[in-house]
């Protein structure tokens, strides 16, 4: 029950079907939901930021993959011009 209790309220879904019993505990309790939540919300941030220096990883990869295709078109388009200018099959 303690668990369930913590992730609904770390989560701030906070059903209200769990309560404290006394009204001592409220305290202590807002004092661990304060700490808790930044927690929680400090592993969200971290696990966010590991995804976009992925993504931007990717992104980057993709663009070098794109240029390096780009240029080796570019370049069988000028051995291709060669070889019909010169009627030569062999591009020496």
């Amino acid at each position: 029950t303690s668990l369930y209790f913590t992730l609904i309220s770390f989560t701030t879904i906070g059903f209200g079907d769990i309560l404290p019993s006394q009204p001592d505990y409220i305290a202590h309790i807002a004092i661990c939901l304060l700490i808790g939540l930044a927690l929680v919300s400090t592993v969200i941030n971290v696990i966010k930021q590991q995804i976009e220096a992925l993504a931007i990883g990717m992104d980057k990869n993709i663009d070098n993959e794109y240029k390096n295709a780009l240029e080796k078109l570019e370049c069988d388009d000028v051995q291709f011009e060669y070889c019909a200018d010169n009627g030569d099959i062999n591009n020496d």
